[in-house]
């Protein structure tokens, strides 16, 4: 989802009146229960604050302005959207937010961004980033497990998906929140620059998971559910870019918005990790 401080102000203010090759790599992989049960929600995607999940953390700017989402592969590297760091006019220090509950507030852990790089030189094949930082900031603090990478094709219409990430949310509060139950859809394309859009790198894929602002660079899996609403995670498929429910100048359909308990939100689509370059080498060569 896109981020102008701009937009972002004054959406805070609504919110407030509203009151074939697969790759493994080391990542908290469990069978997690929810804090609000899915079980039953089989029609339609429903998000929930979860507790798991730490080491989706969100990132911060040098004003601690939460920005996007981001996914820990390993220690010392995220992955993220490339666009969360495209055409910022500050070039400052930038943060991840480590918590091992569902909410971050300045108690806890704030990890300074080594560096990031695009994970290709080559601009419009994916909207991918890799985030480098100081491995001991959380060595001792996550315990790994493994986790498959999709590096081949994506998965079909109608798969199952879960994604997690800190979107903005009418409380102004900064929650992990989950999207259960969300489907991978029929749609895919590209989205180019317009009027209101500085449009999107590589070929994205579309779902119903829901996604806000700060959802961007969040991490998309294939996912297995059971009937008390506990979700196993199958498979890192990509990152969660922006929504395909747009205008023709490129600006949010609002007619399609929805609303739940956390706010207002879109449909998401993701970059597929079949597109990535650099992640590949770096995986390959640990």
């Amino acid at each position: 989802m896109m981020r102008k401080r701009l937009v972002l102000s004054k959406l805070t203010a609504h919110l407030a009146k509203m009151g074939a090759c697969i790759l493994t790599t080391t990542l908290v992989a469990s069978c997690t229960s929810m804090s609000e049960s899915v079980a039953g929600q089989s029609k339609g995607p429903k998000r929930s604050l979860v507790d798991d999940f730490d080491y989706i953390v969100p990132i911060l700017d040098e004003d601690h302005f939460r920005i996007c989402t981001g996914l820990i592969l390993k220690h010392g590297l995220v992955i993220t959207a490339k666009h969360c760091f495209r055409d910022d006019s500050k070039k400052g220090n930038y943060y991840l937010a480590y918590s091992e509950d569902g909410s971050i507030d300045q108690n806890d852990l704030y990890i300074p961004v080594a560096s990031f790089e695009y994970d290709s030189p080559v601009e419009g094949i994916n909207d991918l980033a890799i985030v480098h930082y100081n491995p001991g900031y959380t060595e001792g603090k996550l315990t790994l497990k493994d986790i498959p990478l999709n590096f081949g094709p994506a998965p079909e219409a109608g798969a199952p998906l879960f994604s997690v990430g800190y979107p903005i949310v009418k409380t102004q509060n900064t929650l992990r929140v989950g999207s259960a139950r969300c489907q991978r859809k029929h749609r895919s394309g590209k989205l180019l620059p317009s009027p209101k859009s500085p449009g999107y790198d590589g070929l994205l894929f579309d779902t119903d998971c829901p996604a806000f602002w700060g959802n961007s660079g969040a991490p998309v899996f294939s996912a297995r559910y059971d009937d008390q609403g506990n979700v196993e995670l199958v498979s890192l498929e990509g990152v969660i870019t922006h929504t395909f429910d747009l205008v023709n100048n490129g600006d949010l359909d609002y007619r399609k918005m929805k609303h739940d308990a956390f706010g207002p939100y879109m449909t998401s689509n993701y970059s597929p990790l079949h597109q990535t370059v650099r992640l590949k080498e770096i995986m390959k060569a640990l």
